[in-house]
C-alpha cells in the first residue's frame, strides 16, 4: 500500500515535470525530472531526459554531470564499460566548464576506484580536498585508495575500459573463466586449453 502511494505521487510529480518543460525551459525541472526517473529505476526515460537536458543547455556543466549521473546509475546497475566510458566524457566535460564542481571530481573517483584505477581516483579526491579541505571522509577514503594502489605507476583508463568493453562483446572468453571452466578443455579433457 505504501509503495502505491508512493508512485502515484512520483507519477503525479512526473506529470508536473513534464507539463513545466513543454511551456518552457527550465535546469531545474530537467534535474529533478532525472532524479525522480533514477529514483524509479527508469534508466532509458533519464537518458532521454539527460539527452534532451543536454542539447537545451550543452554549456552547463550541471546538464553534463546530470548525464554523468545516468550512465553512472547504468554501468553500476548492469556494468557496460560503455556507460563507464560516457559517464567519464560526461564528468571531464562537466570540469572543463567548471573545474570547481566537487561532486563531479568525486564521481570520477568512484568510477576510476570501481574499474581498478586508484591512482586517478586518489588524484581525483585529491581535487575534492583541494576544493573543500574539511572534509574528512574524503580523507579517509583517499588514504585507503592510495593504500590499495600500491607503489606501481599510473593506469590508462581508456585502455581499462576498452578493454571490458571488449570482454563484454566477446562473452565466449568470459565462459573460460566460469566455475570448472579452466579445469577441463574442450570435450571435457582436463588441463583446459586446446587439443594440440
Amino acid at each position: 500500500m505504501i509503495q502505491y502511494v508512493r508512485r502515484a505521487g512520483a507519477n503525479k510529480r512526473l506529470l508536473q515535470l513534464k507539463q513545466i518543460l513543454d511551456e518552457r525551459k527550465d535546469e531545474r525541472a530537467y534535474r529533478d525530472l532525472i532524479v525522480l526517473h533514477l529514483e524509479l529505476r527508469n534508466k532509458d526515460a533519464a537518458q532521454e531526459i539527460a539527452t534532451r537536458y543536454l542539447q537545451e543547455f550543452p554549456d552547463q556543466a550541471e546538464a553534463h554531470l546530470h548525464r554523468a549521473e545516468v550512465y553512472l546509475a547504468c554501468y553500476f546497475g548492469e556494468l557496460f564499460a560503455r556507460d563507464a566510458k560516457h559517464a567519464v566524457e560526461s564528468l571531464e566535460r562537466a570540469l572543463e566548464l567548471n573545474p570547481e564542481t566537487i561532486r563531479a571530481h568525486a564521481l570520477l573517483a568512484l568510477l576510476y576506484f570501481a574499474i581498478g584505477a586508484p591512482r586517478n581516483s586518489a588524484n581525483r579526491l585529491g581535487e575534492v580536498l583541494r576544493l573543500d579541505p574539511g572534509n574528512s571522509t574524503t580523507a579517509e577514503f583517499r588514504a585507503q585508495v592510495l593504500e590499495a594502489a600500491g607503489p606501481e605507476g599510473g593506469e590508462d583508463i581508456e585502455h581499462l575500459l576498452d578493454h571490458a568493453e571488449w570482454m563484454q562483446r566477446h562473452p565466449e572468453v568470459l565462459r573460460l573463466f566460469q566455475f570448472g571452466g579452466m579445469m577441463r578443455g574442450p570435450g571435457g579433457r582436463k588441463g583446459g586449453g586446446p587439443a594440440i
